[in-house]
């Protein structure tokens, strides 16, 4: 496999690029962003991609925001299904594989160096123990890597669409403004675009502050500049609520490797998750706080990791997992172009 077409849906949005190899290194050749549309216009927008460049054999790899059955992927927001037969037939692709998209990400985090990450949550962690991957995508994500016979392995999740707990009174307040005319809110329902812009709305109104922002972006601006208090609060609830879910994930998988924050919007939130109190909210885990005590968590930063992720796939289909990772030994004298695949 000389070239590989990848691309990444999540919710009503997509990207997609063209990626090279040669000895090892990675090579994007060319990427685009798009609404994804219905699946005329999304079939169409990968067509007018692939028609500027000059026709060759490629694979392709598609990661997608929701869960992977066999030969179909469907977003979880509005039911959209990635067919890798019909992507296959119709742009001549010699094979297609479709991962969730975290799945991808995790994958993909192995190979990037230390300084793609961030630090939320200092700690050694366990090298031989499980790692999970999570953060706010579209909606919210979760993966679990475990090292198997000598290997990382990255296993799909759908963790955000557990129950919410909430932990405080602002997220109490938000949890029952939520509820009404529903009978489960989950962690996805307020760590995700819609639920910040939700809980914007719901602080505003008790605030008394009037609710003119439309929609993740303005709120996260907004929060940034201090130009709205109920902007402010919705993003420190999701960054507070997801170092919640961050803690039970690491309960639930038993994982003291690591957390890796990831996803367009954790970057978004980014100075909202570098704020101590969301690394005590992490660490405060009643009788189980000392088994998370040492727990590292980190944000992810680099855009091309899903197309690292979605690269190994291919490439090691039949072998599987990932044999090291690039962090966090020797990861400082790393370098971004470090290759790509390891052996």
């Amino acid at each position: 496999m000389q070239e590989l077409v990848v691309g990444e849906v999540v919710g009503a949005h997509a990207r997609i690029a063209l990626i090279r190899f040669e000895n090892g290194q990675m090579e994007i050749v060319g990427q685009a962003r798009f609404e994804r549309g219905d699946s005329q216009q999304f079939e169409e927008r990968i067509r007018a991609f692939l028609a500027g460049f000059p026709e060759a054999e490629r694979e392709a790899a598609f990661a997608v925001g929701g869960p992977v059955e066999g030969q179909h992927a469907r977003i979880t927001s509005d039911s959209f299904v990635v067919s890798a037969r019909q992507l296959q037939r119709r742009h001549g692709f010699s094979s297609v594989l479709l991962k969730n998209d975290f799945v991808a990400m995790a994958l993909g985090s192995m190979f990037c160096p230390a300084e793609a990450f961030s630090t939320v949550a200092e700690g050694a962690g366990d090298a031989e123990s499980a790692i999970v991957t999570v953060g706010p995508n579209a909606g919210l994500g979760m993966a679990i890597l475990q090292k198997i016979d000598g290997r990382w392995q990255a296993f799909e999740s759908e963790g955000g669409h557990q129950a919410y707990a909430a932990c405080d009174l602002d997220e109490m307040e938000l949890w029952r403004a939520l509820l009404p005319g529903r009978n489960y809110i989950t962690f996805e329902d307020v760590i995700s675009a819609e639920g910040v812009s939700a809980g914007y709305r719901v602080f505003a109104q008790q605030s008394g502050e009037r609710a003119v922002l439309q929609n993740f972006e303005e709120v996260v601006a907004a929060a940034l500049a201090g130009a709205s208090p109920a902007a402010v609060k919705a993003c420190q609830v999701a960054a507070r609520s997801l170092a919640t879910f961050a803690g039970d994930a690491c309960l639930a998988a038993g994982a003291r490797g690591g957390v890796v924050i990831a996803g367009a919007l954790a970057k978004a939130l980014s100075p909202f998750l570098h704020d101590p109190g969301v690394v005590q909210r992490f660490r405060r885990r009643g009788p189980m706080t000392l088994y998370v005590a040492d727990i590292p968590m980190r944000l992810l930063e680099d855009d091309s990791a899903v197309w690292r992720g979605l690269a190994h796939a291919v490439r090691y289909a039949e072998q599987g997992g990932v044999a090291a990772r690039a962090w966090p030994a020797g990861a400082a004298r790393a370098s971004m172009n470090a290759p790509l695949l390891r052996s």
